[in-house]
């Protein structure tokens, strides 16, 4: 199945990126067309595949990339390089999609997914996150 413009422009931009978490994961985007509505929580642990009940959080994009895109200090020019590529990033997604919240998935390892509304259905990004 060839990639929407949406799922390919959020490919292009999270390219090489890893949310920093014990995993180090890198993002894939993904596309659930024909999704109506803003996204919510049951619909999102039915599109992740995990079982009922399973904890899902939210948060909004600002907070869930808040450390990545806030430079400090103390970054060489490569951390300094990350958080704008982090920043553009942000950027992509609310440019290409509408109502974008985070969800992450699951307890200490969560799968993370950053869903909007595109012209499609939804799309957005996918991760994983360890924190213990």
């Amino acid at each position: 199945m060839a990639k929407s413009n949406v799922t390919q422009a959020l490919q292009e931009a999270s390219q090489g990126l890893r949310y920093r978490s014990e995993t180090e994961a890198p993002f894939e985007a993904s596309e659930w067309p024909g999704e109506e509505g803003k996204p919510d929580k049951a619909r999102v642990l039915e599109l992740a595949g995990a079982a009922p009940g399973t904890p899902v959080k939210t948060k909004s994009l600002a907070a869930f990339f808040k450390d990545a895109t806030t430079e400090q200090d103390w970054h060489d020019e490569t951390e300094k390089a990350e958080v704008e590529r982090f920043r553009q990033l942000v950027q992509a997604l609310k440019e290409s999609l509408a109502d974008v919240k985070v969800f992450l998935v699951g307890r200490n390892e969560a799968d993370v997914f950053i869903v909007g509304r595109s012209e499609a259905g939804w799309a957005g990004l996918k991760t994983k996150v360890a924190e213990t």
